[in-house]
């Protein structure tokens, strides 16, 4: 891409965690170098999915309170269209709720992410950006040893850059930046494609006792999850797709898009080998869906997801979602994931006439 993007970041030097331990995290990790890791996930990640964009990603540690004027111009001066600048306000461990009842953390980390064009100087984007490990150990053996951490950082932070990208994508911001270089059609505006098609979307969902339902702000997806701290371990979703040829998508059959699927959830730690039809213990009695399971890398965790085309163009995601233990979780809580599952309906309302 002609001029490419500037991606710097301002990473804090020292790590932490939620009160007072933080010395003893950053002395357990302190051979660690977790910039270089940045750098890498921006690098692939640009790579893997928009190798239409040239990115030069730079750690520049302890200049946080550089201008967002004199990072423009700097930008400018070494030909770059685009400034990124993602500034780490935390990395470390946390228990991710305030109301935990255990002392289980997960790694996390937490920035800001702003985009400019450096062309005009204006300002095109700012919002928050977050990722966590799904995995979590008890607090002293996270901060004692620098073996989950280091372990779970680079997942942590290909699932920030995701999430990154993911922003960008969503406001259509990336094809406007390449709408500029005249490759547009390599990215759809997705934000206007997804408005396009969400009229005839229905999703309704069932929570069983002691579940509840949360607001996804979006018409494509609702999720149901339990009151209390499993929370932080199962959930049921169901979601809406779109098979279009704009989304790399237009499958012909569920086998097809099952495929599709793993392989987007390699970059969440899942491994896309294991994606197989699914004849476990979890059956709903979901008519006319057919049954996926995919397993994560490391901790037990997975999904099992049911699908089913509603037409040529939408097809409904029903899913079990289990962050560790699964088979575990399945065995003990059966009849609420049940009918988690059975409670959703999607359907797709017909145009009249």
């Amino acid at each position: 891409m002609t001029g490419g993007m500037l991606v710097p970041f301002f990473a804090i030097a020292n790590m932490g965690v939620y009160d007072d331990r933080s010395d003893r995290l950053n002395a357990a990790v302190s051979g660690y170098e977790r910039g270089p890791v940045l750098e890498k996930a921006f690098e692939q990640a640009v790579a893997t999915r928009y190798p239409a964009l040239d990115i030069d990603a730079r750690l520049d540690l302890g200049k946080k309170h550089t201008s967002d004027r004199a990072l423009v111009k700097q930008a400018e001066a070494d030909g770059f269209r685009y400034l990124m600048v993602f500034e780490d306000d935390f990395t470390g461990v946390h228990t991710i709720d305030t109301v935990a009842k255990d002392d289980k953390v997960s790694v996390l980390s937490q920035g800001q992410l702003r985009l400019f064009d450096v062309k005009s100087g204006k300002s095109l984007f700012k919002t928050p950006v977050m990722a966590y490990s799904l995995e979590r150990q008890p607090l002293q053996t996270a901060i004692e040893n620098s073996t989950f951490f280091v372990g779970q950082y680079p997942q942590v932070a290909e699932a920030l850059v995701v999430q990154t990208f993911s922003e960008l994508y969503r406001t259509d911001l990336l094809h406007a930046m390449l709408e500029t270089i005249g490759r547009g059609d390599e990215v759809p505006a997705i934000k206007s494609l997804l408005a396009r098609y969400e009229g005839p979307i229905n999703i309704d969902m069932v929570a069983p006792p002691g579940w509840h339902g949360v607001d996804m702000k979006t018409r494509y997806s609702k999720v149901v999850e339990p009151n209390d701290d499993l929370r932080f371990k199962l959930g049921v979703r169901a979601d809406v797709d779109l098979l279009l040829p704009e989304l790399g998508q237009k499958v012909d059959s569920l086998d097809q898009y099952a495929a599709l699927a793993a392989g987007r959830l390699s970059s969440q730690g899942y491994d896309p080998a294991s994606m197989a039809l699914y004849e476990g213990d979890l059956q709903p009695g979901l008519e006319g869906y057919v049954a996926y399971v995919i397993r994560r890398q490391t901790g037990g965790g997975g999904q099992i997801m049911y699908l089913k085309r509603l037409d040529d163009t939408y097809l409904s995601v029903v899913m079990f979602i289990a962050t560790e233990n699964m088979d575990a979780l399945i065995s003990q809580h059966k009849a609420n994931i049940e009918a988690a599952l059975r409670g959703s309906t999607v359907s797709i309302r017909q145009a009249d006439g």
